[in-house]
């Protein structure tokens, strides 16, 4: 029962990603910091089906339970089984701005996908990449997955 209703949710939230004129609107899924397949069950889903997001695109993240205004963002390059691309990569930080239970960011170029050997990965939306935001306040932790480009 619970792989069940885990997948309706997380079916819910990744065809919650709605695109307006100036940003992109995701829901993120509240999380155990630590856990380590966290990526690996959010992709239960084909990578063409996960919302894309350019790169230099600002993008907007509804969290279900948080009123902080402090958020770390780790931005981290996913195989297409959510496991990490580079073995040694640690999380790359994003700034963001959170108001209300919305956190706002520009999706960066990560500079990892520049030493991807994959030639499909420098196609238009080939890269997966995990996000972790993390409350400064109390550690509650959101994760989402998303496509964007490589450059």
């Amino acid at each position: 029962m619970k792989k069940w209703s885990f997948g309706v949710v997380l079916f819910l939230l990744l065809t919650g990603c709605v695109q307006d004129q100036d940003q992109t609107k995701i829901s993120a899924l509240k999380v155990e910091e630590n856990d380590k397949t966290l990526f690996q069950r959010l992709i239960s889903q084909k990578p063409s089906e996960l919302p894309y997001v350019k790169s230099e695109e600002k993008i907007s993240v509804a969290l279900p339970d948080s009123s902080s205004s402090r958020y770390q963002v780790q931005d981290l390059i996913l195989n297409e089984d959510g496991t990490s691309k580079f073995a040694s990569s640690e999380p790359f930080p994003v700034t963001a701005e959170a108001k209300k239970g919305i956190v706002t960011f520009t999706v960066p170029m990560n500079p990892l996908t520049a030493y991807s050997s994959d030639s499909t990965d420098h196609e238009p939306g080939n890269i997966i990449r995990g996000f972790k935001l993390i409350n400064e306040d109390d550690n509650k932790t959101f994760a989402f997955v998303l496509r964007t480009d490589a450059k």
